[in-house]
């Protein structure tokens, strides 16, 4: 039973930031309420049943009415939280963590208004309140109004309001097709926190998207002097020489990769289909034979070495390894 209690004070800690205060309140609440021996898992004193009168008491503190909340909606009852998030703010109207918590539950009950409108109390009452700018953000976007959603996330002049902020705006701007506004504020996240790839590798994306694949590839290059041995930025920058049309760069991006990941099975897969797409077969078959020693599991690139065998005439080759499959 205590455990369950103290996962159950975890779970609303971490949720928004509740306040010291309202910290220590909900742990005096959770271990002093009436009721502590009820069944496992269950919020002391409240009753499964859904008697009502038993989990309403006007008497205790607002942190009381949170936990019935937080185990309503543990127990999937959102309009249930939403009455007991309702009552807690009855009694401290001036909490911008419960304006908060409301306007979470009415969101997950689909009550978007009124979960808008009271994400804005939060934030009034609490400027610096970041969880109430993204809830407003995500709100607005899910009602198609991507307007009212990027207001909620830039300064007056314009700037994203900070990394998260951006993040959103990135997402927002590639929703609604403003490819360019997701490559500025990208570049505004990756001149922000230059030595972290995430910047980079979104910046790339949204250049991509904008049609300029060369600065995209270049990009990728500045983030691989950061992260040279990041798979993925390889990756990316072999699938855009290859979606305009340079194999003989992708090719070099994979024999390059393989250099420091002689056993990267994606890389030989991709460089052997790359090495076919270019009619390099004398390639190919070492590629495929290095994915055939190296995983003899791979019944797959031991089937497409045998074809390969048998359409260049190594018919004897082709033979053996039809019938190893086999």
């Amino acid at each position: 039973m205590r455990s369950a209690r103290r996962e159950l004070v975890n779970s609303i800690r971490s949720r928004f930031g509740i306040p010291r205060r309202l910290r220590a309140g909900l742990l005096a609440v959770g271990l002093l309420a009436s009721g502590c021996a009820g069944s496992p898992g269950s919020f002391p004193g409240l009753s499964r049943s859904g008697d009502a009168g038993r989990e309403i008491r006007p008497e205790a503190p607002p942190e009381y009415d949170v936990l019935v909340a937080q185990q309503h909606q543990v127990d999937g009852s959102g309009q249930a939280a939403v009455a007991a998030y309702r009552r807690a703010l009855a009694k401290d109207a001036d909490s911008s963590y419960l304006h908060l918590a409301l306007a979470d539950a009415l969101a997950r009950s689909q009550h978007m208004d009124e979960a808008i409108a009271h994400a804005r109390l939060a934030l009034d009452l609490d400027p610096e309140r970041r969880e109430a700018r993204t809830l407003i953000a995500q709100l607005h976007r899910i009602r198609g109004e991507p307007q009212l959603a990027e207001a909620s996330l830039v300064t007056p002049e314009g700037a994203p309001l900070d990394l998260e902020a951006a993040y959103q705006l990135y997402h927002l701007y590639l929703e609604t097709g403003r490819a360019e506004a997701a490559v500025e504020v990208a570049r505004w996240m990756r001149d922000e926190d230059p030595e972290e790839v995430r910047g980079y590798v979104m910046l790339a994306s949204a250049l991509e998207r904008a049609g300029r694949s060369l600065e995209a590839e270049a990009v990728l290059e500045e983030a691989l002097l950061i992260e040279p041995e990041n798979l993925r930025l390889r990756t990316m920058l072999a699938r855009s020489k290859r979606l305009r049309g340079d194999r003989e760069g992708e090719i070099r991006v994979y024999e390059e990769t393989l250099t420091d990941f002689p056993d990267d099975r994606e890389t030989l897969e991709s460089l052997a289909d790359a090495q076919i797409s270019e009619g390099d077969y004398e390639g190919a078959i070492w590629t495929l034979a290095r994915i055939e020693e190296r995983f003899p599991e791979d019944l797959s690139s031991a089937l497409r070495l045998a074809f390969l065998f048998f359409d260049t005439g190594s018919y004897d080759e082709a033979v053996d390894r039809f019938a190893r499959i086999v």
